[in-house]
């Protein structure tokens, strides 16, 4: 069983559904602050939609590779501890996580945890968050062995990832989460895509027929304002954006939004889409 050593000023990360409005994050902090000295905390996302757990996973597998290995990330989306449902910490590709066991251990990663605890705790708890959770931060943080902060738990819930459907001929995905930008995040993955355009041309279509983008750009200003883009992003996933527009809000695109890809033998198949080069119009 492995440890691993924290660096002397921990870190620890939050992401959760509890919006910027309530005094819930305010009060976690300053249960760190105050329990672990020298503590670092780095707010990943506090608009998650409520209990979406695909949603936090997405956010959060796009991100906590970033950080330094051995930091915690709390998890508090749908965290509630049930009988049954005990709270949990794991360590998976050299970082903590604490959570409810509600099956976001199969969403943040290809790879399983190498190690998952059970955590004592009343399920009478409505703010496990501020006790629970920074408890056990306090504990990792102190390099305390694992098996005497948790029990070994094996029969955690693995939930299964949306991931896309596709044939020899098309990628089916969805909308897994609209940024700030209004910018739509799939869960397409740039493997997935160019396995199975196998340099063929394509057209993206986002939500219907009637809207689509036929390149892959490396950047949202290769195309004029206004226009549809798609990329890559940071996290390897595709993205459809509107150069300097909000492409979710003009489409009327929600979280779950079909996103298609259809791949061409030859150019003959493609479709006129003559009407797209004023989409710009539309913002």
């Amino acid at each position: 069983m492995q440890q691993i050593s924290f660096f002397s000023m921990p870190v620890v990360t939050i992401i959760s559904d509890w919006s910027n409005d309530d005094y819930y994050a305010a009060s976690l902090k300053g249960g760190l602050y105050r329990n672990i000295p020298g503590v670092t905390i780095v707010d990943i996302s506090h608009k998650i939609q409520r209990f979406n757990l695909n949603q936090a996973s997405y956010i959060l597998s796009s991100a906590f590779r970033k950080f330094p290995e051995g930091t915690i990330h709390l998890i508090c989306v749908d965290s509630e501890a049930a009988p049954g449902i005990p709270h949990i910490f794991f360590r998976l590709e050299n970082h903590f996580f604490i959570s409810a066991d509600n099956g976001i251990v199969g969403l943040l990663s290809d790879l399983l945890p190498d190690e998952v605890f059970m955590l004592p705790d009343s399920f009478l708890d409505t703010f496990p968050e501020v006790s629970v959770f920074v408890e056990t931060c306090k504990l990792l943080c102190s390099s305390k062995p694992l098996s005497e902060i948790g029990k070994a738990y094996p029969q955690y819930r693995v939930n299964s990832k949306l991931i896309p459907t596709f044939d020899n001929d098309a990628i089916s995905g969805i909308v897994m989460y609209i940024d700030s930008y209004s910018n739509l995040h799939t869960n397409i993955s740039k493997e997935l895509f160019y396995k199975v355009a196998a340099d063929r041309s394509f057209d993206i279509f986002i939500n219907s027929n009637k809207f689509k983008v036929s390149t892959i750009s490396s950047a949202y200003n290769q195309v004029e304002e206004g226009e549809l883009v798609a990329i890559f992003n940071a996290a390897g996933f595709l993205e459809i954006a509107q150069n300097k527009g909000n492409v979710a809000d003009i489409l009327k695109v929600s979280l779950n939004g079909m996103i298609r890809v259809k791949f061409y033998k030859n150019k003959n198949e493609l479709r006129d889409d003559a009407f797209l080069k004023h989409f710009k119009g539309l913002s």
